[in-house]
């Protein structure tokens, strides 16, 4: 009786269903663990996982329900985060926006899509954490216009309540304080999404003044308006000096007139430059755009190994018709009022505008 001896094909081809089985297994267990483990997606996650999304304590004086007792439900990972807050803090409704208050940087990213600014120099918590007061006394019931006193009045306080459920708790402060002032939501929407932080930090205690001017302007501003007053409004900031108070939206349409006038339709009527310095490219001086490269002046001077002299730029400017209001004189950047005998005086790049 003859043995049939397996040929060289079917013995390869054995090896190889054999090496795919193991292969097949290898990942059947692999993806068990990754299910098991916390990097798997849809896995509900223990509370010890979930706290790494959350800045407040679980344990502390502020919690009304053990964080034992929680079990999420949802396979979403953001919506298990929030359950366990709700779990753990809330009694009452809370607006979604103070939520931020309460989350970690890694919670902020998960549950807004978005990263906190890193300004307070920590990879766990963000700045809106300092509103968790606010957070813990709207979701017990208690008085929010008393906690946040030293924020809000009473009625700016209703408002922030009530505010847009996806902004920031820093654009909410200024929505609840331009809807108290009288503004309809949709100004109140605009204001916040031409006016950022570092706007809102120059205007400082102006803002009254400034919401009472839109509150009385908006029903007369037409889109074209709203816009050209708030790039007004934002370079005007800049001086400190510069009030508010007492405008209506006759003076201050007819500065922002007169401001973007000289800002974008001055024209250049000659250049002149001696040694000096010239400030840096992008910057405006009476409307005007200066691009002067040194190396291209001094060609011969770079040839010979020499260091090209700086240049000062001398400008005779075409203003509107008066020339250029007093009013707005330190509102353009690098001017400096010349007198009839000392037009060819130039502008100095050591000012301090040009910093």
């Amino acid at each position: 009786m003859s043995i049939k001896v397996p040929t060289r094909l079917k013995e390869l081809k054995a090896h190889q269903v054999t090496r795919e089985a193991r292969l097949l297994d290898a990942l059947t267990k692999a993806k068990m663990a990754e299910q098991k483990g916390d990097d798997g997606r849809r896995k509900r996650k223990p509370n010890s996982f979930l706290a790494r999304y959350v800045v407040a304590s679980l344990r502390g004086a502020d919690t009304i329900r053990l964080a034992d007792g929680y079990s999420a439900k949802s396979y979403n990972r953001s919506r298990q985060v929030l359950g366990l807050l709700n779990h753990v803090f809330v009694k009452y409704p809370v607006p979604l926006f103070l939520y931020r208050s309460m989350l970690s940087r890694f919670g902020l990213e998960l549950v807004f899509g978005e990263a906190a600014d890193d300004n307070n120099g920590s990879k766990f918590t963000h700045p809106e954490n300092r509103f968790r007061e606010w957070f813990v006394t709207v979701a017990q019931g208690g008085s929010f216009a008393k906690a946040a006193k030293d924020v809000f009045t009473k009625k700016e306080a209703h408002y922030f309540l009530l505010a847009p459920p996806l902004n920031t708790i820093a654009q909410n402060i200024l929505w609840a304080r331009a809807r108290a002032a009288g503004l309809p939501p949709a100004g109140c929407d605009f204001l916040v999404e031409r006016l950022a932080a570092h706007d809102l930090a120059r205007i400082g205690d102006r803002l009254p003044d400034l919401l009472r001017v839109y509150e009385q302007a908006w029903p007369q501003m037409g889109v074209y308006d709203r816009d050209e007053i708030t790039d007004f409004v934002r370079a005007a900031v800049l001086d400190p000096e510069f009030s508010f108070k007492g405008r209506t939206f006759g003076s201050l349409i007819k500065l922002s007139h007169d401001w973007h006038r000289i800002m974008y339709f001055g024209k250049i009527r000659e250049y002149r430059s001696l040694a000096g310095q010239v400030p840096p490219l992008g910057e405006r001086a009476e409307g005007i755009r200066r691009a002067s490269d040194r190396a291209d002046q001094q060609p011969d001077a770079r040839r010979r190994g020499q260091e090209a002299a700086p240049l000062r730029v001398y400008l005779h400017v075409v203003l509107p018709a008066g020339g250029l209001p007093d009013r707005l004189g330190s509102l353009v950047p690098g001017w400096r009022r010349i007198g009839p005998s000392r037009r060819d005086e130039p502008v100095d790049s050591s000012d301090s505008a040009w910093s």
